[in-house]
């Protein structure tokens, strides 16, 4: 893969984010592969995300949890003509429901083994807090309460209640982490999905250093557009934020 093929986006990103150095030594193998591992998939597109983290004791406690489906699953076409009129069909094609995560510098992401049980948990706590939430009327818990652009502060509030317990109800079970120089491939979706099993995982320590993670959305460019558009942007998107500008390499 060239670099001059990279968007401008990650070239003002680039400057920005480190003093010195550049990250393609880096990033170019792991674009490669994945390259290379597109052809191999009914995939055609992607959405790749390079996120530069300063050392923190953010997630000294882990954040457990499991990544939502990126893409609507329901695709529909014009079906036969009934009583002069075209009525749509629902087509029942496989969603993309997997993503590809490495870390090229700094540790790699969590997980649970016992993603199984580790779901079951984090159900059970959000289950009985939302029924605590119920109780006093709380307005996140409304079925028609729905959060826009940024989580409200009562959907904040619930998110890291339930991170809390949830550290507490997985500790002592098996941690697997991704290794330097690794990248993983797992599912994301949600809890009672047929496609199912999303992995839970949680990003790792970083108070003892940066981090620089890559992860990739694999999809059909279909849904990358409708993505994209309903977030009312044109298609393809390139942008850059967060830049930190004190990065050495």
């Amino acid at each position: 893969m060239d670099p001059d093929a990279l968007p401008p986006s990650y070239h003002t990103w680039s400057r920005g984010t480190f003093d010195s150095g550049d990250i393609l030594a880096l990033l170019m193998p792991f674009l490669t592969f994945i390259h290379n591992f597109m052809k191999d998939t009914h995939m055609t597109h992607y959405c790749l995300s390079i996120r530069a983290q300063k050392a923190n004791s953010d997630f000294v406690q882990p954040r457990w949890h499991v990544d939502r489906r990126f893409f609507d699953a329901d695709l529909f076409e014009k079906g036969m003509k009934r009583d002069g009129k075209h009525h749509e069909r629902r087509m029942e094609e496989n969603p993309s429901n997997w993503k590809i995560a490495t870390a090229l510098i700094g540790p790699g992401t969590l997980f649970l083994k016992d993603g199984r049980r580790a779901r079951q948990l984090q159900k059970e706590i959000e289950d009985r807090k939302n029924a605590e939430k119920r109780k006093k009327g709380h307005y996140a818990v409304d079925e028609k309460h729905v959060c826009t652009s940024f989580r409200c502060l009562g959907c904040a509030d619930m998110a890291e209640s339930v991170r809390v317990d949830l550290a507490r109800a997985v500790k002592g079970m098996e941690i697997v982490e991704i290794g330097k120089g690794e990248l993983v491939v797992f599912k994301v979706d949600g809890y009672n999905s047929s496609h199912g099993e999303p992995a839970m995982h949680s990003e790792p320590d970083m108070s003892d250093g940066d981090r620089l993670f890559v992860h990739v959305v694999p999809g059909r460019e279909k849904e990358l557009r409708r993505l994209v558009e309903a977030w009312g942007m044109e298609f393809p998107r390139d942008w850059s934020v967060g830049v930190l500008h004190d990065w050495e390499l």
